[in-house]
């Protein structure tokens, strides 16, 4: 978490306004997992309160449909990732995930495609 607090004060230092957490398109999906507390400590340094949260990578196969992430066509924890010996994913819904991690409320976001102005549900926030 400090290492990402101080590459935000560097990059606030820069002049940046705009900024950009990167963590595992597998996302790290225990209780304790650090990409709830991260983004915490990065909204609260920030003093904000709204993130959005979407591990997508479409390149690798992973895709979210109503806040469940996919590997091809399969749910993550479908995927063999259920197997991993450090971060088993016990579910897919990122909200859940989300809201066992983080000290603020997840939710789903529904949105609008916006070419083509229909529903697609594919955001997680964090907010």
């Amino acid at each position: 978490m400090q290492q990402s607090l101080e590459a935000l004060q560097w990059l606030r230092a820069q002049g940046c306004r705009q900024f950009f957490f990167k963590y595992c398109s597998t996302f790290d999906s225990t209780d304790k997992g650090n990409i709830g507390p991260v983004s915490d400590a990065l909204l609260d340094a920030l003093k904000d309160d709204f993130t959005i949260a979407c591990p997508a990578f479409p390149e690798n196969g992973r895709t979210i449909f109503r806040g469940n992430l996919f590997v091809g066509d399969v749910l993550l924890n479908e995927s063999g990732m259920e197997n991993h010996p450090l971060t088993p994913i016990t579910g897919p819904n990122l909200v859940r995930v989300l809201q066992r991690q983080a000290k603020s409320e997840g939710r789903l976001d529904p949105l609008r495609h916006p070419r083509e102005g229909r529903r697609c549900d594919s955001r997680a926030s964090a907010s």
